[in-house]
């Protein structure tokens, strides 16, 4: 019986051989870092990144940061530092057996990756628990990292579903006396040793991986992991064989130290606008709305440092709102050259770190006199903008940096380089799609309202609110071959309903309605599942839940039900209207 040092160099060695007929590194990784901003901050994950969290705390000031600020790639099978610290833990003396795989043609999709500080609220608290099946807890308070990675199977690929594909992570963390550091382990949990499997006992499934690793004391500090995919390809007859396919690395560190000054107060600007002054953080906030779609709103703030980097973001999610406006943000810049001159120097629609997905930020300079110009609008792709309409409240938040440094937040191509963030439902090639299902019916738990949404159906679909969520308008319908749709309400028939149309519920059925009928539909719209017949719809408050069941054919229709709203007599004569608008309309 060979020695574990024995052991451990025939690992090594035979693992290495493998890279001779192989590449090293082949995964892909997504989001892809090709784009930057301004201020050379990349794209480091498809749903929420953020390079560092900086923080004040009594007479302590510091900051946490991603390290590596990227996640990177790490060599198929395994480093030699994994494999040794492998081999010591988890090694043949105790049954375990390591080979290596094939490189993997699908993709690692870090969803979520980044820092959190003592300022941080709710760290973790977006991601996803795959065994509790809902969010993670998030905390405050701590420092730390939060990450989330989603794998993607290519062609040839072994497949989620069968209990075969685990995690192996291995951390080291050094500093952070108060935490016993320094640590060196396989990381499977407190109270799980029998496998060198994270997914044993943490928050981790076959296609996706969670962690949020922190420390409750603002120590000097660093803490980083390997994390490989890999497999049981007989977990009963050999379960100790383990094949190790593509990993990656991560972490994160933290750096504290003691204040000798004052911190900076924030220059008390002037402003065309009340604005409010965070002094802390210096950041210059306004309130607002936008009541119709030709609306432009001006701010502009003066006796700031020229020069100045400022990050500007808009928040149009607030309370009050039944269809958040979709903005649009121009920064103007004075020209140096003609001080009567100011141009337009950047321009954004959809990517504020907060809101609901279609609030703008972007990125920008403090103008030579002193001065920060901005203008908010509506926008939508066909140039109408109805949610402009509903008087949608919003916030408009300026921070100014100290240093190019200061940056925290991700800004997207629209807003000056990055990635541009997709938000479902905005139009109807990329509608918001149902979430659960319950017998026939397709469910849309607590969705934004005012967006496009699709189920699958074939001739027609019935719709009913959940909860307190009441249907108040349908905002638009889809365009494609069928020209026309028609629309129930209980026994009654509304009319019939073509791209471009909207039908105001409220001015109907006094406070809205919780269920109505679409029918009459003769094709399909998009020629996938995805697009098959997208509608868009607002609720009585910005968010709501429902569920959709698809109407096969004339003759198999559920029973039509009777509408529980009362109607009222200007709200008959309108429907009779319709009719005979519709009626007319398609003669």
């Amino acid at each position: 019986m060979l020695s574990r040092e024995s052991s451990l160099v025939g690992l090594i060695t035979t693992l290495l051989i493998g890279f001779t007929n192989q590449s090293a590194i082949a995964v892909n990784l997504t989001p892809s870092r090709a784009g930057w901003d301004i201020f050379n901050v990349g794209s480091g994950a498809s749903t929420f990144y953020k390079r560092q969290a900086k923080y004040k705390f009594l007479e302590i000031e510091g900051k946490t940061e991603l390290s590596p600020i990227y996640v990177q790639e790490l060599p198929l099978g395994g480093t030699s530092g994994f494999l040794q610290k492998l081999e010591s833990t988890y090694g043949s003396n105790l049954g375990w057996s390591y080979e290596i795989g094939e490189n993997l043609n699908g993709s690692f999709d870090i969803e979520y990756y980044y820092a959190c500080g003592l300022s941080t609220k709710n760290c973790g608290g977006n991601l996803y628990d795959p065994i509790a099946r809902k969010n993670v807890v998030g905390v405050s308070g701590i420092v730390g990292a939060a990450f989330q990675l989603r794998y993607i199977p290519g062609a040839g690929d072994p497949t989620p579903g069968d209990n075969t594909l685990h995690w192996i992570q291995w951390v080291t963390s050094s500093g952070f006396p108060s935490s016993g550091d320094p640590i060196n382990i396989i990381d499977t949990g407190k109270d799980h040793i029998e496998t060198p499997f994270y997914d044993a006992a943490g928050a981790a499934k076959d296609e996706l991986f969670v962690d949020r690793p922190l420390r409750i004391i603002p120590e000097n500090g660093t803490w980083n992991a390997e994390l490989y995919l890999v497999e049981q390809k007989d977990p009963e007859n050999n379960p100790g064989k383990i094949t190790i396919y593509n990993g990656v690395q991560w972490g994160w560190k933290n750096t504290a130290n003691r204040r000798d000054e004052d911190p900076p107060v924030c220059p008390t600007p002037k402003s065309n606008k009340a604005v409010n002054v965070n002094n802390d953080d210096c950041i210059y906030s306004f309130s607002d709305s936008l009541y119709s779609d030709s609306e432009e709103d001006e701010f502009r703030i003066s006796g700031l440092t020229p020069g100045a980097n400022y990050y500007a973001y808009v928040d149009n999610d607030i309370p009050g709102n039944v269809c958040n406006p979709d903005t649009l943000l121009d920064a103007y810049h004075l020209d140096a050259s003609n001080t009567d001159y100011y141009y337009l120097a950047n321009s954004d629609d959809n990517n504020s770190p907060i809101g609901d997905g279609l609030a703008s930020g972007l990125t920008g300079i403090v103008s030579v006199d002193g001065s920060i110009n901005l203008n908010v609008y509506a926008t939508s792709s066909d140039g109408s903008h109805i949610r402009g309409r509903d008087g949608g409240k919003y916030e408009l938040n300026i921070k100014v940096l100290d240093s190019e440094d200061e940056l925290e937040y991700e800004v997207g191509s629209s807003g000056g380089g990055g990635v541009s963030r997709e938000v479902a439902g905005v139009n109807q090639n990329n509608p918001i799609l149902p979430d659960a299902r319950e017998g026939s019916w397709q469910v849309f738990n607590n969705v934004p309202g005012c967006r496009w949404y699709d189920p699958e159906t074939t001739y027609g679909f019935e719709f009913q609110a959940l909860g307190n969520t009441r249907f108040t308008e349908i905002l638009n319908f889809p365009e494609g071959e069928d020209d026309y749709f028609t629309v129930e309400v209980g026994n009654e028939v509304i009319g019939e309903y073509g791209a471009g149309d909207t039908l105001d519920f409220t001015s109907l059925f006094d406070s809205g309605i919780t269920n109505f009928r679409i029918t009459d539909i003769d094709s399909l719209i998009g020629d996938t599942e995805e697009t098959a017949f997208p509608i868009q719809l607002a609720f009585n408050d910005r968010r709501g839940s429902f569920k959709m069941r698809p109407i096969s054919a004339p003759g198999s229709e559920p029973e039509r039900r009777r509408v529980p709203e009362s109607v009222s007599i200007f709200g008959l004569l309108a429907i009779s209207a319709r009719i005979f608008y519709s009626l007319r309309k398609r003669s």
